[in-house]
């Protein structure tokens, strides 16, 4: 099988490795302040996606915090590639990701030319991953899928 091509060092690379966020500044939109400051103090790698959901509304509709962005957009980027991979919806309870990003016009207001076109290739790359799986393109050996 072909190995993921999306990692915890790509993603956090883009945004220049960045570190925990001590002091958070950024208001939560539906005024959940205290578990957004927890977020910014959590190890990326130490984040459940479904606590996500305090930052999925704050991408479109709260001014962002550029330390907090780069510190939570990877975890973001992560979960929206285990979605995909999974076949389910980036979302969790009432928020969803691809509507933050959108609304709140994130890849213009809150990214580089250089890092949009990175997270370009992370989404290009992880939907070509994806098919591979669906479709069977990618197998070890003799490990051909039955309609193959």
């Amino acid at each position: 099988m072909i190995p993921a091509p999306i990692t915890w060092e790509r993603l956090r690379a883009i945004f220049g490795n960045p570190p925990i966020v001590k002091e958070v500044w950024e208001r939560q939109f539906d005024y959940f302040d205290a578990e957004l400051q927890q977020l910014g103090r959590t190890p990326y790698d130490q984040i459940e996606f479904g606590d996500l959901w305090y930052y999925h509304h704050d991408l479109a509709y709260v001014e962002l915090q550029p330390e907090l962005f780069a510190h939570l957009f990877p975890v973001c980027l992560m979960d929206w590639h285990c979605s995909l991979i999974a076949n389910q919806t980036c979302a969790h309870g009432d928020s969803e990701f691809h509507k933050g990003v959108r609304q709140g016009d994130v890849f213009d207001e809150m990214l580089t030319t250089a890092q949009r076109m990175q997270v370009e290739s992370v989404f290009r790359d992880s939907m070509l991953y994806r098919l591979d799986q669906e479709r069977g393109f990618a197998f070890d050996g003799m490990h051909t899928p039955a309609f193959g």
